[in-house]
C-alpha cells in the first residue's frame, strides 16, 4: 500500500527489527494502545501477547485493512483517530501501555502528549528519530538538552535500547532510528505539574539569559537558587528537571 505523505507513514519491514523490538516488550497479559499500527506488521504480535490491544490509526485506509486483517482476534479493536487529539479516557482500562513508531513530524507534541497521560499510561516504547531520541534522553549541559529533554526527563524516565537503520522501513527515511523505552511517573499532581511546565517554558524563552534574569528573580535571587541547588550563573539549559521542579515548589 501507498503511503499518504501527509501523515509521514513509513513502515518498519526488517523481520530482524521486529524480532528484537518485540523480545524487548513487557506486555503480557497488559491493555496496549499501539499509536499508528500501519499495515500490522507488529500488530499481529501484540496481539498475540497482549489482553486488550487498541490500534489507534489515522489512515482510514489503513483501518480498513487493520480491521479485516484481525476481524477474527477478538482481543484487537481499531479505533480512527487523531492521536493529538485522542484521550486515553475515552477507553475502559484503567492502566494502559503504550507502542508507538511515532511518524517524525509529529514527535514533539506526542511526546507531550503522552506525558499528560501519566495517570493512566505506564510504559510507552516507541520508535523515533534518532537526533530526537538523543534530545529525550541528553543530559543538563550537553548540546542536545533543552526544553523538551527537561520536559520529559520530569514526567517519565527514558532510556535508548538500539538502533534501527534507515533501511529497515520501507519507504526509507532519511535518518536512522532509537527504539526507546519511557517510564511515566504516576501521581504528579497536575496543578504542580502546570507550575512546572509554565516555568521551564519562560527559563527557556530566553536560553542565553541566566536562569534568574529569565526567570526575573529579582532581589534574593542567589537564596533561591541555592535552596534549589541551581548555581547563580547557570543557563536554562544547564539545569536539570529535578533543580526546576524543586525551584517550582520554593516559588
Amino acid at each position: 500500500m501507498r503511503n499518504i505523505r501527509r501523515f509521514s507513514q513509513v513502515f518498519l519491514r526488517d523481520p530482524v527489527y521486529i524480532a528484537r523490538i518485540i523480545a524487548c516488550l513487557d506486555i503480557k497479559g497488559a491493555a496496549v494502545l499501539e499509536i499508528g499500527p500501519g499495515e500490522g506488521a507488529l500488530t499481529e504480535h501484540l496481539a498475540r501477547i497482549s489482553r486488550r490491544l487498541y490500534c489507534l490509526e489515522i489512515d482510514q485506509r489503513l483501518c480498513r485493512g487493520l480491521e479485516k486483517r484481525f476481524a477474527a482476534a477478538g482481543n484487537v479493536r481499531v479505533i480512527r483517530g487523531d492521536v493529538l487529539r485522542f484521550s486515553c479516557a475515552s477507553l475502559p482500562e484503567k492502566e494502559l501501555l503504550v507502542f508507538s513508531n511515532i511518524p517524525y513530524q509529529i514527535s514533539k507534541p506526542l511526546l507531550l502528549r503522552l506525558c499528560g497521560w501519566n495517570s493512566q499510561v505506564r510504559t510507552a516504547w516507541l520508535t523515533v528519530q534518532k537526533e530526537f531520541g538523543q534530545k529525550l534522553t541528553a543530559v543538563p549541559g550537553s548540546k542536545a538538552y533543552g526544553f523538551l529533554s527537561c520536559y520529559v526527563q520530569y514526567f517519565a524516565a527514558s532510556r535508548r535500547l538500539f538502533a534501527i537503520p534507515a533501511g529497515a522501513f520501507a519507504p526509507a527515511p532519511k535518518v536512522d532510528s532509537w527504539f526507546m523505552r519511557l517510564d511515566l511517573r504516576p501521581g504528579i499532581d497536575p496543578i504542580e505539574a502546570g507550575r512546572f511546565v509554565a516555568l521551564i517554558k519562560k527559563a527557556f524563552a530566553q536560553p542565553r539569559k541566566k536562569v534568574a534574569t529569565a526567570l526575573g528573580l529579582g532581589a534574593g535571587s542567589l537564596d533561591v537558587l541555592a535552596k534549589a541547588g541551581i548555581a547563580l550563573n547557570a543557563r536554562p539549559a544547564e539545569v536539570g528537571s529535578r533543580q526546576y521542579a524543586a525551584l517550582c515548589r520554593i516559588l
